[in-house]
Order: structure tokens, then C-alpha cells, then sequence
């Protein structure tokens, strides 16, 4: 449901992006370039929508609002992260750059980011 093409964005024709990005569009999709990742996708196709139908059939399957906690990396992460109760991302990473104390950074980059995460996911379960 979407595509990807690496891309050295020096050597995009100035302009490239945008009509990309206009013919995209055109077509019901949106483009997106992140480092050397050129995005192409549905409108309207992104984690948080996927989180938010999870959470909603959690909801209701519970009987109450689940607690969302999530993790991520890049720019595309960034809607899932801010509708979340609680946010991470790793240190090192392209969003902990520009996150701006919207989420917590974690100390380590890597592995040891992913075991930071588990780890606070768990006491943040606990605690509840």
C-alpha cells in the first residue's frame, strides 16, 4: 500500500519534489522525502490511524480507553507519537534531532534503546 524509493536528494532536479509531491496528490496519495527515503502513499494511510482503530477496538472490547504508549524514529512516526498517552524515540534517531521535548529521548542509542523502552513501557503498566 505504499512505495519507496532511496533517492540522493542532491542530485533531485530543484522542483522534482514538489511536482511529486502535486502528481501524488492527483492521484488520492501524498510524498514525502525523509533523509534519502522517498515516501509515497494513500492520503489518509499512517501508524496513528492504525493505532487509533486498534485502541478503538481495544475500548470497546474492554469496556474503557486503553493507555497508549509508543515508540518511533522518523518524521512518519511523529502523529502516532503525539496521540499516544506516552512517547519515546531513541536517542541519535532523525525525530529525537527535532522532537523538542515532545517525547522522551532515551539515553542510549540502538539495542539498548529498545531495552530502555520495554523497560519503562513495563514500570509505566505497572504503575497504573
Amino acid at each position: 500500500m505504499c512505495c519507496l524509493a532511496i533517492v540522493d536528494p542532491a542530485l533531485l532536479p530543484a522542483g522534482q519534489l514538489a511536482e511529486i509531491a502535486r502528481h501524488s496528490l492527483e492521484l488520492g496519495w501524498q510524498a514525502s522525502l525523509i533523509g534519502r527515503k522517498l515516501y509515497a502513499f494513500p492520503a489518509g494511510f499512517g501508524k496513528e490511524q492504525a493505532a487509533a482503530f486498534v485502541a478503538e477496538k481495544v475500548a470497546k472490547e474492554a469496556g474503557a480507553t486503553p493507555r497508549r504508549l509508543a515508540a518511533g524514529d522518523t518524521e512518519h512516526d511523529r502523529l502516532m507519537l503525539a496521540d499516544a498517552d506516552l512517547a519515546w524515540v531513541p536517542v541519535g534517531s532523525e525525530l529525537a534531532a527535532r522532537a523538542g521535548g515532545e517525547f522522551v529521548v532515551t539515553s542510549q542509542p540502538g539495542h539498548a534503546a529498545a531495552a530502555q523502552i520495554t523497560q519503562d513501557w513495563l514500570d509505566a503498566c505497572a504503575a497504573r
